[in-house]
């Protein structure tokens, strides 16, 4: 493969964690051949997929349709959902695809969706978004550790740790209908339990809270990020030092969610992918604002959650 992108065998690590769901990952170049395929659907020759396009694979008209999308994702740089149904000698098999193109041609996700048609379609539906919204968490989260992380052994260290943050929210998920996930558990999980030898300098405080799945899906990737960061960096690298952190609401009835380190190392600079997940992406999936700043004390980081995300314990 090609640059720092992490090999087909370190990807299969990563392809495990999600195999359960079926989910297939691939990447072909610039002219839509195959590079490599891991977990692929069943039937497809992926012993010798490299170098075949999707012509020597599937009927001829899906080929056609699932290229077209791929040749407009690779001509406008913009990530796309695209779906795909064809017929397979007795049976029809429907597959939810998401493409994105890197510096090589593109990478995608595949799942196969026909194993819903005995379902209801509202049950199928429900099912389909909340999948396809955490493939494109993990694709997006795939991408941007590549980018950012490079060397394979990096790579694959930050992302795992990134997707475990996530298996932690939802396995949290009040209820079997993901309902919502508590905030001190999800402090317990993300932060105590991550950093459990050092769990003793981590001293929290206010209020619990009851976060949406969405909200918890996405503080528990921020509050994984801050304990990962200060593990190698800040706080908790060292022998001193300690962390606080608050959950308070605020005038607006949001929720205020606060990590302050202070005592001990203060990093040069929270950067890269870290630094998007904390400021961007986490408070756009919350409806809220973020900021991490930095004083004489260390570091510190507040996330507001509007009220929409939240509800008393």
């Amino acid at each position: 493969m090609a640059g720092n992108a992490p090999s087909p065998d370190q990807l299969q690590t990563i392809v495990r964690l999600a195999a359960g769901a079926g989910l297939t990952v691939f990447a072909q170049d610039s002219s839509l051949r195959y590079r490599w395929m891991l977990n692929p659907p069943e039937g497809w020759p992926v012993e010798s997929i490299e170098g075949r396009t999707d012509h020597d694979v599937l009927p001829a008209s899906a080929a056609t349709t699932l290229q077209a999308a791929k040749r407009e994702t690779l001509a406008d740089g913009r990530p796309r959902w695209t779906g795909l149904l064809f017929e397979s000698g007795d049976e029809s098999r429907s597959f939810e695809i998401y493409l994105e193109p890197d510096a090589d041609g593109l990478i995608g996700l595949a799942i196969e969706t026909s194993r819903h048609s005995k379902r209801s379609p509202s049950v199928a539906r429900a099912d389909l978004h909340r999948t396809k919204n955490l493939l494109a968490i993990v694709q997006s989260l795939a991408t941007q550790t590549a980018k950012t992380e490079p060397l394979p052994d990096a790579f694959i260290e930050a992302f795992r740790g990134r997707v475990q943050a996530i298996v932690a929210a939802l396995d949290l998920s009040a209820g079997d209908t993901g309902e919502g996930v508590l905030l001190s558990a999800l402090i317990e999980a993300q932060v105590l339990s991550f950093a459990r030898h050092c769990r003793d300098r981590i001293e929290r405080e206010g209020e619990d809270a009851l976060l949406s799945a969405n909200a918890g899906l996405h503080v528990g990737l921020a509050l994984h990020e801050l304990c990962s960061t200060s593990l190698g960096k800040g706080v908790l690298s060292a022998a001193t030092g300690v962390i606080r952190l608050s959950a308070i609401a605020d005038t607006e009835n949001s929720l205020r969610l606060v990590w302050r380190e202070s005592g001990g190392p203060i990093p040069d600079e929270i950067g890269g992918f870290s630094r998007t997940l904390l400021e961007r992406i986490a408070p756009a999936a919350v409806r809220g604002v973020a900021r991490i700043t930095a004083d004489g004390e260390g570091w510190l980081y507040e996330l507001t959650i509007a009220p929409s995300e939240f509800g008393k314990a």
